[in-house]
């Protein structure tokens, strides 16, 4: 045919990423900037069939994020390729960024005296000018038991029950800049989490839902809602999937 219409796409991929987080940092007179991976690098592609995780982690370093969460795929073949994975990220970005990688997951109890246990934390706080401190808490969807492979003896509590109780021991600390980084999933966040008094702002992930305006994303799909979607005055944004966006 001769009516065709060729179609170009901005389109993801990890050197993409880590050149658009390098632009941002350079031109910004601020230092208030997070790079948050809300979880899910485990599965999906050949690179993890034929490395376990090695392969994602060296794509992962090079971008400095400040904090990972722990997506279901992460347990899919169990709790040692996970625990081998983290150490490995904590490792290598102990030596190329500022400060390592953290990992977060609120309501994931490991079992005790394992390699897992010493790598999660509950959340993190990041500082900024003017002594601002920003709370970052890591929330698993507690399915994950049954959507995945863990250990057994690795517990996933109530992701709300877990985030109503982390939120009202930062407030007692006197820390009022919350942001709940979520393995949840889109619906779960606007209808459960997004009601957590205290919480500012949600980084989601887990249900790949692509979120922002039909004439920018073009081609791309049909977005689920706006970027940011505003429900109950928490700010909510998720980067569909795959390094897609």
């Amino acid at each position: 045919t001769t009516n065709v219409t060729k179609v170009y796409v901005k389109y993801g991929g990890f050197p993409r990423l880590v050149t658009l987080f390098d632009a941002l940092e350079s031109a910004s007179t601020s230092d208030a900037i997070l790079k948050l991976h809300a979880g899910d690098v485990f599965s999906g592609t050949l690179f993890f069939s034929l490395f376990t995780g090695y392969a994602d982690m060296q794509l992962m370093s090079p971008m400095c994020f400040h904090a990972m969460g722990i997506g279901n795929h992460e347990f899919d073949l169990g709790n040692a390729p996970l625990e081998e994975f983290l150490y490995n990220l904590t490792e290598a970005t102990t030596s190329q960024c500022e400060a390592p990688t953290k990992i977060l997951a609120a309501n994931i109890v490991p079992p005790v005296d394992t390699t897992l246990e010493s790598l999660l934390l509950p959340y993190m706080i990041q500082e900024y000018d003017n002594d601002q401190k920003v709370a970052i808490i890591g929330l698993t969807t507690n399915l994950t038991k049954s959507m995945s492979s863990p250990n057994a003896g690795t517990t996933f509590n109530d992701e709300v029950t877990v985030l109503t109780e982390t939120v009202a021991a930062l407030e007692a600390e006197g820390i009022n800049k919350i942001i709940a980084m979520t393995h949840t999933g889109y619906d779960f966040d606007t209808a459960a989490i997004s009601t957590v008094a205290g919480v500012d702002a949600i980084v989601g992930s887990h249900s790949h839902s692509l979120l922002g305006d039909l004439e920018e994303l073009g081609p791309l799909g049909i977005p689920k809602g706006s970027f940011p979607s505003m429900v109950n005055g928490v700010c909510i944004v998720q980067a569909w999937s795959n390094g897609h966006v």
